[in-house]
């Protein structure tokens, strides 16, 4: 999804998550640990190609195949949304130890 997209996606669901609900959805986060993994190492995805400074993607030729924001952009997201993050379980997309491919995020609204 595109910026515009996760904005409207997580307010949407932050409108019907109840009170005392959790949501765990899954992204492709790019931190420095991931970004140095996918540059040294290698996993299923690089992503290579640069939108902006939060968004980087892996294909040219259809970018929303396979797209990530860095962990500012998610934490901003999240909680202009009114969302907290309580939780990250690492995916092994970029080469990195982790379990599964993407990352997994949960998470509750904000107290």
């Amino acid at each position: 999804m595109w910026e515009d997209d996760i904005h409207h996606y997580l307010h949407s669901l932050s409108s019907v998550l109840a009170d005392d609900g959790v949501m765990i959805f899954t992204c492709f986060l790019m931190d420095p640990a991931s970004s140095d993994y996918a540059a040294r190492k290698g996993g299923k995805f690089r992503m290579p190609h640069i939108h902006d400074k939060n968004c980087r993607y892996e294909s040219a030729n259809d970018p929303l195949f396979a797209i990530s924001y860095s962990h500012d952009f998610w934490h901003d997201a999240l909680s202009q949304a009114g969302l907290s993050p309580i939780g990250i379980r690492y995916g092994a997309w970029s080469g990195r130890p982790g379990a599964g491919g993407q990352d997994w995020i949960a998470l509750k609204r904000k107290s």
